[in-house]
């Protein structure tokens, strides 16, 4: 690429950024006003959060384990099978 299409280029880049961000100032400055009373915010509000798990270190993890018997509906291991054990191994 010649030095005078480079130029033409970051001109031209450079001519499109300031037309977008134009655009983007007048659409800001083009924005209604929020309507309402003063001091109320109208923005949706969080749910408060409810304690789903229990508080009790060893029953969170009981749950846990029912969760995941529940989710994999077997104890054991991987549904694939046990791993074979490598040749040389002394048991």
């Amino acid at each position: 690429m010649s030095p005078a299409l480079a130029d033409d280029g970051a001109s031209a880049l450079v001519a499109l950024l300031v037309a977008l961000l134009a655009m983007m100032l007048a659409a800001v400055i083009r924005l209604p006003e929020e309507e309402g009373p003063p001091g109320q915010d109208s923005r949706p509000q969080p749910a408060a959060a409810t304690p789903s798990q229990p508080a009790d270190p060893q029953a969170r993890a009981a749950a846990a384990i029912a969760r995941a018997e529940a989710v994999l509906g077997q104890v054991g291991g991987p549904p694939w099978g046990p791993a074979s054990r490598p040749p040389g191994l002394i048991p």
